[in-house]
């Protein structure tokens, strides 16, 4: 996932994006007429990144988190591993993991606001859990469950007030969130529970939040659940799974000029950490998506205008706030450089067309000095970027290609169409 400029042209690992986009833009023309910004992926990352939890963790089971890139291209990929399953938010997520080829059994359903006709279809499909978040959803399912007399299994997300650094957009974990059961309100659900002849207690889940790059609040969290989960047994409730959730960080300043190894998170010192806490009497999970796919994708753009201030510029691009919200959203940073090499230095602004004061994909950094008709990419977008997309200002949903070693290049969503965004809208 290393980027760096060779002879002029950014590489991205061995792949020279310089050709390979010039590729891309042509095929999109020609099949599409279409000619502006494009997600691009590296499905080979995306695969190693997976294995590197196979590799550390070789005894526990992924969840895969739909939400961070859900293209079925590598849903379907993963279907393939065995120790991995998908991590779902909405009914939608759940029928797009089984047209990737995932069974019931191995999906789970987390979020916290699940409505009556996702809980049966959840039912329906027969799906490994669902993460229920509070003493209400816990009697929805139950009384689903009893009127279709179809068994549920349900795990406990528990919020265990661990502290992780990280945005406050982003935290899942303490007291305060909206997220997840108190402490203080398990016993209530292990009553409620009983209540249901349908529902199934398996497993206690919790998720801190997102972005972490130290492995200690993991093991902090393990530490709180594991005499929660003793507790839970000894109502008689026989627990299959604890699982910690995902929300492993990435190094987002990680850029073709820098020479320091990638400040992102240890898989291999979380792994080493949880030595202490083996063997456990249950199967342990992990819900990662960021992690895996962040560094598999970038957003392709292009300088449409620049504006000239004083002291610096505004490059304006053809990509804006509802192709890549993170930026907008909560002030993420994503490095951004042409993809030919460009020596002049300025400060520059990189700024979206969308009618939005907000639309700006960076301000006022050190930048290449750039040029109308300048091809960018914006690195590591593989995460919270085509699945965040909208249509605000009645643009179309970008594309999404991926490739491979092979040299292999893929449409794995085509452009949306205007016809197609406006097909629902009746005068």
């Amino acid at each position: 996932m290393s980027f760096e400029y060779i002879s002029g042209s950014l590489h991205w690992d061995n792949t020279d994006l310089s050709g390979l986009t010039e590729n891309i833009a042509q095929l999109l023309k020609e099949k599409y007429a279409y000619t502006g910004a494009y997600y691009l992926y590296n499905t080979d990352i995306f695969l190693q990144r997976a294995s590197l939890f196979e590799k550390y963790f070789p005894d526990d089971y992924f969840y895969y988190s739909v939400k961070s890139l859900s293209n079925i291209h590598f849903l379907s990929h993963l279907s393939h591993k065995e120790q991995f399953g998908t991590d779902v938010v909405s009914s939608g997520e759940m029928v797009r993991a089984a047209r990737a080829g995932f069974q019931g059994e191995r999906i789970v359903f987390a979020g916290v606001g699940k409505t009556a006709a996702e809980i049966q279809l959840g039912i329906d499909m027969q799906i490994h859990s669902f993460h229920v978040e509070s003493l209400a959803e816990i009697r929805l399912i139950g009384q689903i469950s009893s009127d279709i007399q179809k068994n549920a299994r349900i795990s406990l997300r528990i919020n265990p007030d661990v502290h992780v650094d990280t945005h406050k957009h982003i935290t899942t974990g303490k007291e305060e969130n909206k997220f997840g059961l108190a402490l203080k309100e398990i016993p209530a659900a292990l009553d409620l529970i009983k209540s249901f002849s349908h529902v199934s207690l398996v497993g206690i889940q919790s998720h801190i939040g997102s972005q972490i790059l130290d492995h200690q609040p993991y093991l902090n969290t393990l530490g709180k659940l594991t005499p929660i989960a003793k507790e839970i047994e000894k109502t008689g409730f026989p627990l299959e799974y604890i699982s910690l959730g995902g929300g492993f960080g990435i190094d987002y300043k990680q850029n073709p000029y820098s020479k320091k190894i990638p400040e992102e998170f240890s898989l291999e010192t979380l792994s080493n950490g949880l030595h202490a806490f083996r063997p456990l009497p249950w199967k342990l999970y992990f819900e990662p998506g960021r992690f895996i796919s962040a560094p598999s994708g970038v957003l392709i753009t292009n300088v449409t205008y620049k504006k000239d201030k004083n002291g610096f510029s505004i490059a304006i691009t053809d990509a804006g706030m509802g192709d890549l919200m993170r930026p907008a959203l909560y002030g993420a940073v994503h490095p951004i450089f042409p993809v030919r090499e460009k020596h002049q230095i300025s400060k520059v602004d990189i700024a979206g067309p969308i009618c939005e004061s907000t639309d700006y994909f960076s301000r006022q950094t050190e930048s290449p000095e750039l040029s109308e008709g300048d091809r960018l990419a914006i690195l590591h977008a593989g995460a919270y970027g085509a699945t965040m997309g909208s249509i605000y200002n009645t643009r179309p949903l970008i594309p999404e290609v991926a490739f491979d070693h092979t040299g292999t290049i893929s449409v794995i969503r085509r452009p949306q169409t205007l016809d197609e965004l406006l097909t629902l809208e009746m005068q």
